[in-house]
């Protein structure tokens, strides 16, 4: 009796409820590569904000770690419950991608580590591009949406099958270079691909008029 319990808490032990596998019948994006809490919150602020009407859709984070405590409050936060789904798997891996039925995803968007340090970047690059390659071989037909962080790596990410290519620190460079000949021009970009929600009812005249003008 006692092996038996000693079995059955060992496999309970090895069960984890991100080992699972995304529903057949959901419309769903998936999200991998590089998953920070804060990044993916900006992300899922901009595909469930109203302004898109994506209200069928779901999204599957494909990251290869668990969860951890900052990362579970956003997932049970209100625009993730029921909407987001966080499987623990690579997209390096054909059982994973199935998992995450990349087979039929309407996108997938893998995201890079923006703090990486300089001597870093390439070797993060480089993984951002075995992701896009192992993708692109596994369905063909999917878009994937990808960022990087050298703009060299942008010919090898787009000859392994990327759709589309955003380079942060490219991004970056270019908004502060058009600082110096326009003030304020990288808060008016900002402006125009962040969606914005009217503001609260007893908020600041200021921020009304603010947000009434970024919408």
């Amino acid at each position: 009796m006692s092996w038996r319990l000693n079995s059955f808490m060992a496999a309970i032990g090895l069960w984890s409820p991100y080992r699972g596998s995304m529903h057949d019948y959901q419309r769903h994006i998936v999200v991998s590569g590089f998953i920070e809490q804060e990044s993916l919150e900006t992300f899922l602020h901009e595909i469930f904000h109203d302004n898109h009407g994506y209200t069928d859709l779901s999204v599957c984070v494909l990251c290869n770690k668990p969860p951890d405590l900052s990362m579970k409050r956003l997932l049970k936060s209100k625009q993730a419950v029921n909407r987001v789904t966080y499987l623990q798997g690579s997209v390096l891996s054909l059982e994973d991608l199935s998992r995450a039925r990349v087979g039929r995803a309407a996108a997938v968007f893998l995201l890079t580590s923006k703090a990486t340090p300089d001597d870093q970047k390439q070797r993060v690059d480089g993984h951002v591009i075995l992701c896009t390659l192992s993708v692109h071989q596994y369905n063909p037909e999917v878009p994937i949406l990808v960022q990087i962080l050298l703009p060299s790596s942008q010919p090898a990410v787009y000859n392994v099958g990327a759709t589309s290519v955003v380079c942060v620190t490219q991004l970056r460079a270019q908004l502060l270079a058009s600082a110096c000949y326009c003030r304020g021009v990288q808060t008016i970009i900002s402006n125009l691909v962040t969606s914005h929600s009217p503001p609260v009812k007893d908020a600041a005249k200021w921020l009304v008029e603010y947000k009434h003008g970024a919408r």
